[in-house]
């Protein structure tokens, strides 16, 4: 889909991509029906078009998740857990060709990529505390309180995130004197590569997040309110931090990330206090791990 253009781009330009079409543009569907493949895999995890569209495939055969009764659309099938690891259950679409692949870290870390022209230089700490859903963004007030509170542990405090994030950025940016607003400055690949350069991340439950993990960043703080972190999370390399006295959070169980009207306002992640967030940030405190799987 278009949405997910960029981060194929940013494949493609390491090599790991040929041909990107995109699934809304009539002549590109012509395009990708008029190749033959040995196997298509369809890693969406709920809604049919992907998979109807590979049905339509010249093609060998069709692997995708069990979900939602889509296992009827494929030739196999392989069963999908919302809280196993997402990268995971893409690897694990390689089960009926017999192959069983563990994820490593390896196969998490982009070769290095040029950053913008113009790199803060020092210890710097990226933060993306946007998001394009609503409901995971982090409230103005406490995103102001988090950079008052780790500025003075590095050298610049780096914003990140698309164009429309200037809308929380700019409201963060004189919060302390070593603030960088690089919101919708940069590239996606450009992105990467100064995340590149930076000693520590947090953000919200959203693509910077696991941009910073290809990135290769030491120190990612994820910051979770109603998706399931055990999804999003990569539990050996993101320190989770959310609310874990609310018995709704998360709440995007059975929707496969589709976070449903909240009568409370949503303070799964507006009531988080940025104090916690910033001693997972500076490691002076234990912040929660990605927790074990949720009881029925």
């Amino acid at each position: 889909m278009a949405r997910n253009r960029g981060i194929f781009e940013l494949f493609r330009s390491h090599g790991y991509v040929q041909e990107i079409y995109l699934m809304e543009r009539l002549a590109d569907v012509f395009s990708a029906r008029a190749q033959r493949y040995d196997c298509v895999f369809d890693s969406e995890q709920w809604f049919y078009g992907s998979g109807v569209l590979a049905s339509l495939m010249h093609r060998g055969a069709i692997i995708g998740f069990d979900t939602n009764e889509r296992r009827n659309l494929y030739d196999s099938f392989v069963h999908y857990s919302q809280e196993d690891y997402e990268a995971q259950s893409f690897l694990n679409l390689l089960e009926p060709l017999g192959v069983r692949a563990e994820l490593s870290l390896a196969d998490l870390r982009l070769e290095p990529t040029a950053g913008p022209a113009s790199i803060p230089q020092g210890r710097l700490i990226a933060l993306a505390l946007g998001a394009s859903v609503p409901s995971r963004l982090v409230p103005e007030a406490t995103g102001r309180d988090l950079v008052r509170r780790i500025s003075s542990a590095f050298d610049q405090v780096v914003l990140i995130g698309s164009p429309v994030d200037r809308q929380w950025s700019g409201h963060l940016k004189d919060a302390a004197a070593n603030v960088v607003d690089a919101c919708g400055t940069t590239t996606l690949a450009q992105t990467v590569g100064l995340l590149q350069k930076c000693d520590g991340f947090a953000g919200t439950d959203s693509g910077p997040l696991h941009l910073a993990v290809l990135a290769g960043v030491r120190h990612i703080v994820g910051i979770f309110g109603p998706g399931i972190h055990q999804k999003w999370g990569h539990p050996g390399l993101i320190r989770v931090v959310r609310r874990n006295d609310l018995p709704c959070s998360p709440c995007a169980y059975g929707r496969f990330s589709q976070v449903p009207p909240c009568p409370y306002g949503y303070t799964c992640i507006g009531g988080l206090p940025a104090e916690r967030i910033a001693a997972a940030v500076l490691g002076k405190m234990g912040a929660e791990g990605v927790e074990g799987k949720r009881k029925p």
